[in-house]
């Protein structure tokens, strides 16, 4: 991500479609803090919030991600095209 190159460390990051391979997914992911403070009472808040062939084709993504060591592999690919 721009951020660690920049040395940002935002409050609040919000990551769009690609999460989902082609569907649409999002995510947001913040600090603790920022986290506690949204604790009302109603735990999730999202026009799509719950719907079931989102959340199987996110987890199958992220179970993807991890099992092939994608994470890594971009990891080594950005420091060789730098």
């Amino acid at each position: 991500m721009g951020l660690r190159v920049g040395g940002v460390v935002p409050d609040i990051v919000t990551m769009g479609k690609p999460l989902g391979n082609g569907h649409p997914i999002a995510a947001v992911v913040t600090t603790r803090a920022i986290a506690d403070a949204f604790d009302t009472g109603m735990k999730y808040f999202n026009t799509f919030g719950g719907n079931p062939v989102s959340c199987a084709i996110g987890e199958t993504v992220l179970r993807i991600v991890e099992d092939d060591g994608l994470q890594a592999q971009a990891k080594t690919s950005g420091r060789i095209s730098s």
